[in-house]
């Protein structure tokens, strides 16, 4: 390359880190990318060798290779801020490589508009700054369709040995990597002249051994899998609609043209985000329409680097309007392998002697798309957006020091019910065993620990002597303090089987006081009834109090009920119970000499217990 031509490659990669990096802490952390990130971590600990990745919402369950590849930032720290930054970094790498595919099949003029337009693609950016395996595929991908070129096309020997392994890896990382399989087909099938048999032999044996540890992990799981997981992103939810094959090709153009991205607000915050910015969505449909301008042109030439960019393109698209048909549920997220493509197809459309009006056109949309992505970020950053865009990561590492600060041996991470099984891997993986987490619903539950504790609360719930650490403008500050109290009550000592002893009531709330005096014998159930004077019951309200194999030895543990007392109540019961397959075991009321003495505990309102 003459050093003319390094100039704009440099400020391309430039522009393309730009958007990736900046304000990394404005990056969704919740159940998905916390479940990669503890399997990647135990990893890099030696803790574990996954040979499986985290399951999908259709119940196949991933490769374990985005496990791996995630796992080497992770050597660094807990921080999930560096594998974000890595992330982004294999984007940028994967821009680098567009513009080496672009300018060696199709030119310098063209690569130069490839990447430019790949640099500054807002959903090729939204896709670079999250940590999910479908985010770490772009580079494999194009280094894939690269080697199979460089490999089939020019008959280089070292690429036809890299080509199938690449493939291998790309599809594992996700199974939407297997579009690329038709492209690597018909490269090889169109100069089949110039296949080195041997070469290519060991290639596909190099990419069958890739998917070894995927097949012990597989047989060894037997039928235990890893569970479903969300396929859907915030960035996503206000873009599907009704999920019909023609969506396939609607997502397609959304992509490339970088449309819609005002998704990632959801649905009650979009409005106010695109309030604030110029109205540049038309503007981005030129992306599009220039891909097809370059699709018409190589196919016009019968170029055959033009034949494999434009199968790259379709073939995705494509495999989404199948699935469609079949009834599978399709996302956008599945076209991240096609990304490049239609803009390798767009840098194809330049002519060799650009009119003035369309050598501004590229920069022009650069700047816009790149405006509009900015101001999204700090949107997002800003603004509370229910339902869609989670808490932004730097908002978490806050609470994370300000809990390391103070040591704990234990944090109860008080959340809502919908969050408990997402804030329990958050903090988990956050504080990588520097503590032990446990995660209660405050809408509902209170829970003490016998020992030394913090207790972390992301909603609106007053803690003893907390440190409160604001967040977006409409949400709740987070708040970490020394523990909370339990509400007035009156004092029982009820000795139940199973180790449980109820220590208190309190019958205007509703509420049961539970002491854990040891592990009890699965997840414990209650029952509040009330009977009136002629022993008619009146209300009822049942609820698990707490899943057992989080019960720890002195935990104290308050739970409320969805019920009132009517006032014509004159005898309130409380019953503890299990169930199994035999049915429902009460844990009977002990006397003193540890011998059942009643199912359940009886309350009158006049006399006590």
């Amino acid at each position: 390359m003459k050093r003319h031509d390094l100039l704009p490659v440099v400020v391309i990669l430039l522009l393309a880190a730009f958007p990736r990096w900046h304000a990394i802490g404005v990056t969704e952390f919740k159940l998905d990318e916390a479940t990669i990130s503890q399997l990647a971590l135990d990893l890099a600990r030696g803790r574990d060798f996954p040979l499986l990745g985290i399951g999908t919402s259709a119940g196949i369950p991933n490769t374990p290779i985005g496990v791996y590849v995630y796992a080497v930032p992770y050597l660094l720290g807990s921080n999930p801020a560096v594998p974000t930054l890595f992330v982004g970094m294999l984007n940028v790498l994967a821009v680098a490589l567009t513009y080496t595919l672009t300018r060696r099949f199709f030119g310098e003029r063209a690569a130069v508009v490839a990447a430019l337009l790949y640099a500054v693609s807002p959903w090729a950016v939204i896709y670079s700054r999250k940590l999910w395996a479908n985010n770490l595929m772009p580079p494999f991908v194009v280094a894939t369709v690269l080697t199979a070129l460089l490999g089939y096309k020019e008959g280089k020997g070292w690429a036809q040995i890299a080509h199938w392994p690449l493939l291998a890896l790309t599809a594992q990382i996700h199974y939407s990597g297997l579009f690329l399989v038709p492209a690597s087909l018909l490269t090889a099938l169109l100069w089949r002249d110039r296949i080195h048999w041997r070469r290519s032999s060991f290639g596909m044996a190099l990419a069958a051994l890739t998917v070894v540890p995927f097949l012990i992990g597989i047989a060894s799981a037997g039928p235990v899998l890893p569970p479903a997981v969300s396929t859907v992103s915030a960035s996503e939810a206000a873009v599907i609609t009704q999920n019909t094959p023609l969506d396939a090709m609607r997502y397609a153009v959304l992509l490339t043209a970088g449309t819609q991205i005002h998704a990632l607000a959801g649905a009650e915050a979009f409005s106010a985000y695109l309030a604030r910015v110029p109205t540049f969505y038309p503007l981005f449909l030129l992306v599009p329409f220039a891909s097809l301008v370059g699709l018409t042109r190589v196919l016009f030439q019968r170029s055959g680097p033009g034949w494999i960019v434009a199968l790259w393109l379709f073939t995705p698209v494509a495999g989404l309007f199948v699935l469609a048909l079949t009834g599978t549920p399709i996302f956008p997220h599945y076209l991240i392998p096609m990304l490049p493509a239609p803009f390798i197809l767009a840098g194809a459309a330049v002519p060799d002697r650009l009119p003035p009006v369309e050598k501004i056109a590229a920069p022009v949309v650069g700047v816009a798309q790149v405006w509009m992505l900015l101001a999204l970020i700090a949107f997002l950053d800003r603004e509370a957006t229910p339902g869609a865009f989670g808490t932004p990561l730097h908002y978490l590492l806050e609470a994370r020091q300000a809990v390391l600060e103070q040591s704990p041996p234990e944090v109860i991470v008080v959340s809502s019910e919908e969050r408990l099984l997402q804030e329990a891997a958050v903090w988990d993986v956050l504080l990588d065993g520097k503590a032990v987490v446990r995660a209660v619903d405050g809408t509902d539950t209170l829970l003490i620990p016998a020992g030394d504790h913090l207790v972390l609360v992301d909603q609106g719930i007053d803690l003893d002597e907390a440190v409160a650490l604001p967040r977006r403008e409409g949400m709740p500050p987070y708040q970490v303090g020394v523990g909370m109290q339990p509400p007035p009550h009156d004092d029982l000592s009820a000795v139940l089987g199973g180790g449980v002893r109820v220590t208190g009531i309190n019958l205007d709330q509703a509420a049961v006081l539970l002491e854990l005096s040891g592990p009890p014998p699965a997840d414990v159930f209650a029952s509040v009834q009330a009977y009136d004077a002629l022993g008619e019951r009146i209300a009822q309200s049942d609820r698990l109090t707490w899943p057992g194999y989080l019960w720890r030895p002195g935990d104290t543990l308050v739970v409320w009920f969805d019920m009132g007392i009517p006032p014509e109540t004159h005898e309130v019961t409380v019953a503890l119970y299990t169930q199994s397959a035999e049915g429902i075991q009460y844990l009977d009321v002990l006397d003193e000499a540890g011998n059942p003495a009643a199912p359940w505990i009886t309350l009158t309102l006049n006399g006590g217990p």
